[in-house]
This record gives C-alpha cells, structure tokens and sequence, in this order.
C-alpha cells in the first residue's frame, strides 16, 4: 500500500458518514484536509451543489485533483488551510457546511482555521470538527476542547452537538450558527 504522510492511499473510511452529513446539507460543502478524497465523495453522495476541499499534502492533493478532476462541482485547492480557508470563503454566497479536518499529528491549524471564519457571515451555517477524543492531546498539540469551544462561541454558534463516527462515540462536534 502506498503510503502519504501519515496516512496511505487506501484509507479505510471517513469519520464523516453520509448518515451524519445528511442531516447538514447546506449548498456549499467545504473541508479542510482532503486526505484521500472521502469527505468530497460523502458529500457529493449527500447532495451539495459545490464541494470545496484543501489540501496541504501536494501528493495527496495531486491524488485528489486526478480523481475529481471529471466533476464539475468540485473544487481542490492546495496549500496551508489557515491561508487558503481565506480566499475560498470569499468566494461563498449562501450557506455553508464546513469539515475542519486538516489536523494530522504535529500539525494542527484548527484555530487559525476558526479565525478564518470569523470574517464569514454564519447564520444558518454549520462547522464540524472531528476526532473530539483527540481534543486536549499531545498529537493535537495540546489544544483543548475549552479552546475550540471558546474559538466557536466567537463565531456567533448558537448550538454544539455532538455525533458519533466510526472512530468513536460523540467524535464529530458540530455547531450550528
């Protein structure tokens, strides 16, 4: 198995099911960390008319770029998620669903990726973020679930929920705005 960064081509599954995205459908469907592409395919098996995905990892983003590269609702993007989360939001009218998934082991831009939203108009919105169980750990860099709370609550969230995933039970949180 070919192997990219911390993860290999054949990446088993995604923590974002379809039975959960279903129930945030917006029209835009954006993440952060394309990976091997399972969240893109999640969500344009649920139905999002534009799917946005950025990716740091060029080979995995070159992957991804290959694979998608038939369908026309799709839109990679490569380089830093902090930076690039910018330019893309300005590009979005209606409402959003955006996938904070870029965080890998030593890395972790997930309050940067927060502060990017800050200047994206929410209400009616909704951001997930995966792998709860990893809040607070060293491989995430020690940044807490308080923090990311914190960081949320300055977005205008009125509601944080949280779902189960394959990885784990209340793994996915969501808020909504």
């Amino acid at each position: 198995m070919a192997t990219i960064g911390p993860y290999g081509f054949h990446h088993p599954f995604s923590s974002l099911t379809d039975k959960v995205l279903r129930k945030y459908v917006r029209s835009t469907f954006i993440e952060t960390g394309t990976n091997v592409g399972l969240g893109v395919e999640a969500a344009l098996r649920c139905g999002f008319k534009r799917v946005i995905s950025i990716e740091f990892d060029l080979e995995m983003f070159l992957f991804s770029s290959t694979k998608f590269s038939s369908n026309e609702r799709v839109e990679l993007h490569h380089g830093d998620s902090a930076v690039a989360l910018h330019r893309v939001l300005q590009t979005i009218t209606g409402l959003a669903t955006v996938y904070l998934d870029a965080h890998a082991v030593g890395y972790n831009p997930l309050l940067q990726e927060l502060e990017a939203l800050r200047n994206f108009p929410m209400p009616g919105s909704v951001v997930m973020i995966d792998d709860v169980r990893m809040f607070g750990s060293p491989d995430w860099l020690h940044i807490s679930e308080h923090d990311i709370i914190t960081g949320l609550r300055r977005l205008g969230t009125h509601t944080i929920t949280y779902e189960d995933t394959p990885n784990a039970s209340r793994d996915l949180l969501v808020a909504v705005y």
